[in-house]
């Protein structure tokens, strides 16, 4: 209680909302290309450059949230919490970057629907991350929204562990050339994994209102 207060009196040295949320509408702006590029066709370059010009706007606002880290001496929660949202937050963008970059790599002829199913689950869940992320401005006001954020990525995050449990079902009854179906493996369980470093976002979040209620 005395914690809390003492942060309510002090002035807050950088606003890490604001930064965490330009981080993840860059996250989910990025989701949102990768989402509507595997609906299409190959070639993908223009995905690559478009995401790995994004990929670096989020490691500029990244690198600025530690460094604000560092020179600030009151934050408005937890500077762990602080450090571990924008770790994920990046991994996450980190993610989409290697999807494709692997796309690119191994020239894939055609995305299957399966990826196509996992980029849109990703790009959901991205984007009500992105929409949430000024709740932490009041934590404890907004208790309920971000607990509804973390069932839903709950949600989302089953579903697309059900599409790859598909796709490398799939895969393995398929008569794919071998190191093609080593291709579309990696490619699908790097797609389940950025939506799992969504959904840790999420329960960073919801951890973030625990502690300050």
């Amino acid at each position: 209680m005395i914690l809390k207060l003492f942060r309510a009196l002090m002035p807050k040295n950088a606003d890490f909302v604001s930064a965490l949320h330009e981080h993840s509408l860059i996250v989910a702006e990025a989701a949102a290309v990768l989402a509507s590029a595997l609906t299409g066709q190959p070639p993908c370059d223009d995905v690559l450059k478009t995401i790995c010009a994004l990929e670096g706007k989020a490691d500029d606002v990244a690198r600025r949230v530690f460094e604000d880290l560092h020179k600030s001496f009151i934050t408005p929660f937890d500077r762990s919490d602080i450090s571990a949202l924008a770790t994920a937050s990046d991994d996450t963008i980190d993610l989409i970057e290697d999807v494709v970059q692997r796309l690119s790599l191994y020239g894939i002829p055609a995305f299957t629907p399966a990826m196509a199913a996992q980029a849109a689950a990703l790009a959901e869940g991205t984007a009500k991350v992105a929409a949430a992320f000024p709740l932490l401005n009041a934590p404890a006001k907004n208790a309920e929204a971000v607990t509804a954020l973390g069932i839903e990525m709950s949600k989302i995050e089953g579903h697309a562990d059900a599409l790859l449990r598909g796709a490398l079902k799939d895969i393995f009854a398929s008569d794919m050339p071998p190191l093609r179906a080593m291709a579309h493996k990696e490619i699908h369980e790097l797609l389940e994994a950025a939506v799992d470093r969504c959904e840790d976002v999420a329960n960073l979040m919801q951890g973030v209102v625990i502690e300050n209620v």
